[in-house]
């Protein structure tokens, strides 16, 4: 039985491109394979950083929720700076309220509002009060919306052993504590 190659040619030809394709099939698979291990490989690494770009985020979320609140707990700060101040210009505090605190439209800082009544013997004690509190740290500002002061001798004549028996002030005192 010999093999007439004439008459199989077309067959052998064929046979011949199904195991070339075959075998660029296999390798084209093979290098795919290989491609797709390695994007889920880069898959799984991307889901631990985004898992831990996840923690730092809340945890940075953390950070700045306890800045806050450090920076709400700084008010007492605030009130010991004011009453140091008045007691090193011999103006005595008789009250002061904190009002509601305000953010900033950019959360840049804390506005406190207070209603401060204040007892001085004269205006020169009133004015170094003022003066220290333009003093203040760099992280905090002041300014005064309201201002009311009144005298027992108010409209008459008064010497300077009279104008030392005191006045009494009313602030609308603003505080800015600049965040960090």
């Amino acid at each position: 039985m010999a093999i007439d190659i004439g008459r199989n040619k077309n067959n052998l030809i064929n046979i011949a491109v199904v195991l070339l394709a075959f075998v660029i099939a296999f390798n084209i698979y093979k290098s795919q394979s290989r491609s797709l291990s390695l994007l889920r490989q880069n898959i799984e690494d991307e889901k631990r950083k985004n898992s831990v770009s996840e923690e730092v985020i809340l945890l940075k979320k953390e950070v700045l929720n306890y800045n806050n609140f450090f920076k709400q707990n700084d008010l007492s700060k605030i009130i010991n700076i004011i009453a140091g101040i008045a007691k090193e210009t011999n103006v005595q505090i008789l009250s002061m309220k904190p009002e509601e605190s305000v953010k900033a439209e950019q959360d840049l800082y804390y506005e406190y509002r207070f209603d401060v009544k204040l007892s001085c013997k004269s205006f020169h004690d009133l004015g170094r009060f003022v003066n220290r509190l333009e003093d203040m740290p760099d992280d905090i500002y002041f300014s005064i919306s309201g201002l009311g002061i009144s005298s027992p001798f108010a409209g008459g004549v008064v010497s300077q052993t009279q104008a030392d028996l005191g006045l009494e002030v009313d602030l609308s005192l603003r505080i800015y504590y600049v965040k960090i």
